[in-house]
């Protein structure tokens, strides 16, 4: 989908394919990961400013993508990084288990984590950060290289997670109402978003968290169906994604209209 003078519309020829996350460089410039239904081969694109185009296959499953800049640019995947050299995406070492989320501010400085493992890129190489048997985390968001933020769950009772990095990981809050957090969103270190599920059943319950710059609280979810994505543009405006195309649009004080645009349902507040 791309967001162009107020609507999201579905970009065409691309249906067939499985997408599991995107990066933007810039509005001419971006990368799409995911599987290619056809050949059910895991791939990149790239988006040039009008069209997204194949760019490379590659070896096995790919969640996460981080792009630094233009020529600089990392993918988490089943075991593996993936680093990109300004031409083609080259091996970039291996990780202990599928990482699902990344965060680099760099090429030697960044976060992956995934399932048990936290792992960080320093000197060159990916080191183990953390281990917790309990955890399985989808989401890393990193204030600074001192003070960052993931999410996901806890095997412990199946309930939504969120940990902060502050010198050393550490469990943070724990939402009962909640059975993962998806996704998380930290703006200017003091304020922050994050979204989820509240049932292990569809649509699965939507679940929004707030962050006041000390803690984490549930709020209301104008959605019963599951969020997976949360990006923040300033405090008064932010996008979550969710199950069966559900879009999500954060305002201050406006109430909710429901939409229909073809496929896709988009829910404002």
């Amino acid at each position: 989908l791309r967001y162009q003078n107020g609507t999201w519309r579905e970009e065409p020829g691309h249906d067939n394919h499985a997408y599991s996350n995107i990066d933007m460089v810039s509005t001419t410039d971006g990368w799409v990961i995911g599987r290619d239904g056809p050949t059910d081969k895991w791939k990149v694109w790239r988006w040039n400013g009008s069209t997204w185009s194949e760019f490379q296959t590659v070896t096995g499953a790919i969640e996460c993508i981080d792009m630094i800049d233009a020529n600089h640019g990392w993918i988490g995947g089943a075991r593996y990084f993936l680093r990109f050299d300004g031409s083609s995406w080259v091996w970039g070492g291996s990780a202990p288990r599928t990482m699902y989320g990344i965060h680099m501010f760099s090429d030697n400085i960044g976060w992956a984590v995934g399932n048990r493992y936290i792992t960080r890129r320093s000197g060159g190489s990916w080191v183990e950060d953390h281990f917790n048997s309990n955890w399985l985390l989808g989401a890393v968001r990193m204030v600074n290289v001192n003070q960052g933020w993931a999410s996901g769950y806890t095997r412990v009772g199946e309930k939504g997670l969120i940990t902060k990095y502050n010198g050393f990981w550490r469990e943070f809050k724990v939402f009962d109402n909640s059975t993962t957090i998806g996704s998380l969103d930290i703006f200017q270190g003091n304020f922050g978003w994050c979204v989820g599920q509240k049932t292990t059943s569809p649509p699965y319950g939507g679940f929004i968290g707030f962050f006041d710059g000390q803690n984490w609280f549930e709020i209301g979810s104008p959605t019963t169906n599951a969020l997976g994505g949360i990006k923040i543009i300033d405090r008064d405006n932010a996008w979550a994604v969710g199950y069966y195309g559900t879009i999500l649009k954060y305002k201050p004080n406006v109430s909710v209209i429901e939409t229909s645009l073809g496929k896709i349902k988009a829910k404002y507040r």
